[in-house]
């Protein structure tokens, strides 16, 4: 009895098995007619029911003459890249250039003015020395009768508050007895000994220099 029920349940799995067998094939057909399914899928899922492992896959050929195209394309495209790059980094490089050109330029018109600024201000500077110079001339031609009319310790007292170098001037165009005088007075006053050796060093200078 049990051997019978066997026999059933197998002759049932068999009969299941076929059935399943065949949807799948009609299935796959239909996959196959509407282009879903792949001819070599199919093969390869085929093969993994059998248990077997997937199929080898074919050896690469010589490149197609498709294949050549989409290289040329490729290759022509990415030189054409190239060649912009390298236009605008010429562009770049001669924008660069002229800019450098004109900062020079610029350097150089500002080297110029200041040359010119600083020869104008040596002319000027020169110039108010020369005026300075002539009013100091004409102030000391006008005081120089006066003060040869006074004593050595009045001249002395008029000019405790010029400069060395003024006095140095007004001595030089005084008489010598005069300008010995107002020295005198000078090296015997206590409050003017020092300024008395200072004067003197003056009036050892060339005219002109250090403003005697």
């Amino acid at each position: 009895m049990i051997r019978r029920w066997v026999e059933r349940l197998w002759a049932a799995w068999r009969a299941c098995a076929a059935a399943a067998a065949l949807f799948l094939a009609i299935f796959a057909l239909a996959l196959l007619a509407s282009g879903t399914l792949p001819p070599g899928r199919l093969a390869d899922a085929a093969r993994a029911l059998a248990g077997k492992g997937p199929a080898p896959a074919p050896a690469p050929g010589p490149p197609a003459e498709a294949d050549w195209k989409r290289l040329g394309e490729a290759q022509r495209r990415a030189e054409a890249v190239l060649r912009g790059r390298r236009a605008e980094i010429d562009r770049l490089d001669d924008a660069v250039s002229a800019r450098l050109v004109g900062l020079r330029a610029e350097r150089g018109r500002l080297e110029e003015a200041r040359r010119a600024a600083q020869e104008a201000e040596a002319r000027l500077r020169a110039r108010m020395e020369d005026l300075s110079a002539a009013e100091e001339d004409a102030e000391m031609r006008a005081n120089l009768p006066i003060l040869s009319r006074m004593d050595g310790a009045s001249i002395l007292e008029l000019v405790k508050g010029w400069e060395d170098a003024r006095v140095a001037r007004y001595l030089r165009a005084m008489r010598p007895s005069k300008s010995a005088e107002v020295l005198e007075a000078m090296r015997l006053d206590p409050r003017h000994q020092d300024r008395a050796a200072r004067v003197m060093e003056e009036l050892k200078r060339p005219p002109g220099k250090g403003g005697g």
